[in-house]
């Protein structure tokens, strides 16, 4: 049987992914691309290391 996630897991995901790309964007603006490594933006994000790469 196939995993399929909930509308809720959906829900969080997507909200999850606004807050990385929204935080991705605000530290390369502040300071360019190589300002802006994975572990500063997951905790700009308020979210795991891992849960970038997901």
């Amino acid at each position: 049987m196939a995993y399929r996630r909930s509308a809720l897991m959906e829900e969080r995901l997507a909200g999850n992914r606004e807050r990385i790309l929204h935080a991705a964007r605000a530290l390369i603006a502040e300071g360019g691309y190589r300002n802006a490594p994975v572990t500063a933006v997951a905790a700009a994000a308020g979210v795991s290391t891992g849960q970038i790469y997901r």
